[in-house]
């Protein structure tokens, strides 16, 4: 089974969203020390077990698939890759001096920091896609269990009332 691109725009989606709001509430904190370059990572992690939890209630075992799961993420590594070129092109537009200082800071090394990058997002979208499958089997269970005891409160109850 392959991830259509609906899927695939759902869960970059989700992941820089997530990302976007832990930046935003991290700017807000009174404490600046550290580079938060974890946010990113942590980020993916969270919105593919978002991703999960909503396409687990739509498409039952779908993630699970063989070969699902790392599809989708090559995808939205890549989706990612394009976002952040759309941001590097836009940035260059606006302030092409910043775009040379970062390049010329950088040297040959932005190509180490774009593989770890693309390295670590897939690793954490995996590790977020088998989190949201354990946390999505622990919510159906629960809810199973639910059921069942409603099913059977139902019947003792049902069973009760035609007993002399």
């Amino acid at each position: 089974m392959k991830p259509t691109l609906r899927d695939v725009a759902v869960l970059a989606g989700l992941q820089v969203g997530m990302s976007a709001l832990m930046t935003a509430v991290i700017s807000l904190l009174p404490a600046t020390g550290g580079t938060n370059s974890w946010v990113g990572a942590v980020g993916a992690m969270i919105g593919a077990q978002s991703f999960v939890m909503l396409d687990g209630k739509k498409r039952p075992g779908r993630v699970a698939a063989a070969g699902f799961a790392h599809r989708l993420s090559m995808w939205a590594v890549a989706a990612q890759l394009v976002l952040a070129a759309l941001a590097a092109a836009i940035l260059a537009a606006v302030s092409p001096a910043t775009v040379a200082e970062a390049a010329a800071s950088l040297g040959g090394w932005w190509a180490v920091v774009v593989a770890v990058a693309v390295a670590l997002t897939y690793a954490m979208t995996r590790v977020g896609l088998r989190m949201g499958l354990r946390n999505l089997a622990r919510v159906q269970a629960a809810a199973k269990a639910k059921a069942d005891g409603e099913v059977n409160a139902k019947a003792e109850a049902t069973q009760s009332k035609n007993e002399p």
